[in-house]
């Protein structure tokens, strides 16, 4: 549970938008940050879904928390894209 609340900690930090150059310097080492943490979570709700199909095929139900922690993981996946791309744009602009 730990690790989903990391998530949404850095979820809202991730939906900032730095303002100045300091701001994106710390925004910058935040996503770094997250960036290595996030094939190991990969691989982990990877490992839940084959042993959620195997529970499946074995006892014929499943748990369904599964898929809203994998909707979840993807809009991270998505807010994580949009954020590297929101910093590139105002590197080129020069921050504001």
């Amino acid at each position: 549970m730990s690790r989903i609340r990391s998530a949404r900690t850095y979820a809202e930090k991730l939906s900032s938008r730095p303002q100045t150059i300091d701001e994106l310097i710390a925004a910058k080492s935040q996503y770094n940050e997250y960036s290595k943490t996030i094939n190991h979570l990969n691989d982990q709700i990877q490992c839940a879904e084959r042993k959620n199909q195997l529970l499946c095929t074995v006892s014929g139900n499943g748990i369904t928390t599964i898929a809203a922690v994998k909707t979840k993981w993807e809009k991270f996946n998505a807010l994580m894209e949009s954020f590297q791309l929101m910093m590139n744009e105002q590197l080129e602009v020069g921050l504001i």
